[in-house]
């Protein structure tokens, strides 16, 4: 149900691209996770255990190693929009990036719904982005499983991360035990 002209970009570790390849089509970017991280962010697998490592930052956990392939794809995307679906996410009609945007701005996703993790990635939001306390945004919710982005806004976030922190935005996120860059995004746009 995409329209002509979206591009699926696929992104997995580099152990598991043989059993996608056979899935590769024209309108399918198969990117691994490892050249999508930024920076030294690396996965080492050590007695069939493996772990994303870096030389600036402790062990990054999968959940966040996660989140920053996501903002790094947003910012090298060529495209001026990018929707983030979730694995679980079927498309039962046909659907396109217009259902979000005017061509120049984007619609930003606020979900009426609140959980026990909200707090937290607020909390972390506020200081990446060098805010203070988050009670003016602490009644909204940016995660859903169908999330648009403007690429420039992701930009315009990671370069607004680092003028608030030494070392680069992944190593700097990667130090977050408990973040959401849906969260992040929303509180910066």
């Amino acid at each position: 149900f995409a329209p002509p002209g979206l591009v699926h970009q696929v992104i997995v570790d580099r152990a598991d691209l043989p059993l996608f390849e056979p899935f590769r089509h024209e309108r399918m970017r198969l990117t691994t996770a490892e050249d999508v991280l930024p920076g030294r962010v690396r996965k080492v697998t050590i007695a069939g255990r493996s772990a994303w490592v870096s030389t600036r930052c402790p062990p990054v956990r999968n959940w966040i190693a996660q989140q920053l392939m996501k903002i790094a794809a947003a910012c090298r995307s060529d495209r001026p929009f990018v929707l983030f679906a979730d694995s679980d996410v079927v498309f039962l009609r046909p659907f396109g990036i217009d259902r979000f945007t005017d061509g120049s701005r984007l619609a930003l996703s606020r979900v009426r719904s609140e959980f026990e993790d909200l707090p937290h990635w607020r909390r972390a939001s506020a200081r990446l982005l060098g805010l203070g306390a988050p009670e003016a945004f602490a009644t909204v919710n940016y995660v859903s499983n169908l999330i648009p982005w403007h690429r420039d806004v992701a930009r315009a976030m990671v370069a607004h991360v680092e003028t608030h922190h030494r070392g680069g935005w992944a190593a700097t996120i990667a130090r977050e035990l408990r973040f959401s860059e849906y969260t992040l995004y929303g509180v910066y746009a």
